[in-house]
């Protein structure tokens, strides 16, 4: 069954040019996401004493009562049309240990801006970490590496193969670290729909300095979704019984200038 779970690679060799070192290839973020195929089918622990998969419930007892059963004992299934279906253990294995075909990273060099007119960046993210007892060349070679690629007028791409697939990459210099970051080629894209799109010169000014009222410090982790936040307060108000009025921020003066070129122009 196919995988895009992102593997770890160790001894991937980095080159460009004269430039060649080793590095271990890993992922670069936590999400819980990226130990699962994203395509896969979900996996569910089922009694192996069953003739028709049963569902395990709490306590290790399966929906027809045998039980209570070893974790190890588990069988494996996934759900078609609502009906669980077994899964070869071979096919788990496979999904479990993700391959990467190649083991090196050979970039080329472009300038940035034909490569950002040209692709999209996707989510699949590695890291590239120095082995564990790095030589003192290794050292110089990813030291020296990390400083070209921070170079934000250059593009270091690079193409792997993952589980068959051949895929783009771009070095880019984050944290300290060589992280390569998955681009889309063109192809993937579909076509534009062909529709004539214009605006008054006008609105782009009043836009943009609507839009430079709005800028405001971004923290990942404190980041939090003002829809979610406004559901979650109408959901308690209605449990609580009580009538909630729909608060609207003010508008600044740059939006309502927006709004009032916006209907002249409608």
């Amino acid at each position: 069954m196919p995988s895009k779970v992102r593997a770890s690679l160790t001894g991937v060799t980095v080159s460009c040019g004269v430039i060649s070192f080793d590095v271990d290839l890993v992922p670069a973020t936590k999400a819980k996401a990226d130990k699962r195929a994203a395509n896969s089918p979900s996996l569910t622990r089922i009694c192996p004493h069953c003739v028709d998969p049963a569902r395990i419930q709490q306590k290790l007892f399966c929906e027809n009562g045998h039980g209570p059963l070893s974790q190890n004992d588990l069988e494996h299934a996934t759900t078609v049309d609502d009906v669980l279906v077994r899964v070869d253990p071979d096919d788990v294995a496979e999904a479990a240990v993700p391959t990467v075909e190649a083991r090196s990273v050979a970039f080329s060099v472009f300038r940035s801006a034909d490569v950002e007119r040209a692709t999209l960046p996707s989510g699949n993210i590695y890291r590239m970490r120095l082995p564990a007892k790095p030589s003192k060349a290794t050292r110089q070679a990813y030291a020296l590496m990390l400083d070209l690629v921070a170079d934000a007028d250059l593009a270091f791409i690079a193409e792997l193969v993952i589980k068959g697939v051949s895929k783009l990459y771009r070095g880019v210099a984050r944290d300290g670290m060589i992280t390569l970051t998955e681009l889309m080629r063109p192809s993937l894209f579909h076509a534009p729909d062909g529709v004539d799109v214009e605006f008054q010169p006008a609105l782009a000014v009043a836009a943009r300095t609507m839009i430079d009222e709005m800028v405001s410090t971004f923290d990942p982790d404190e980041w939090e979704s003002a829809a979610e936040s406004r559901l979650r307060a109408l959901q308690a108000a209605a449990e609580a019984g009580a009538a909630e009025e729909l608060v609207v921020p003010p508008a600044t003066a740059a939006a309502e200038d927006l709004l009032t070129l916006l209907r002249r122009a409608a």
